[in-house]
């Protein structure tokens, strides 16, 4: 006995791959602003991190300009 083959309409399948298309597109905007989140905040602590390795060159640079310990770059 064949078993029982539900048939769906063009119609049918039309609407289930608009369906399923709006919902990617959904995840993928998801996903997007989630990057776009990170990436700022990768930005924010490239910056500290910037402004961290500035402010001990210049220690370093204080320190040996008081020690006497400084050299010309040329």
């Amino acid at each position: 006995m064949p078993s029982p083959v539900r048939s769906s309409s063009s119609t049918e399948s039309a609407r289930s791959a608009g369906t399923a298309t709006k919902s990617a597109q959904q995840t993928i905007g998801r996903e997007q602003e989630r990057i776009g989140r990170e990436q700022e905040k990768m930005g924010r602590e490239q910056q500290r991190l910037a402004k961290e390795v500035q402010r001990k060159a210049e220690r370093v640079i204080e320190a040996s300009l008081r020690n006497g310990t400084a050299r010309p770059l040329n």
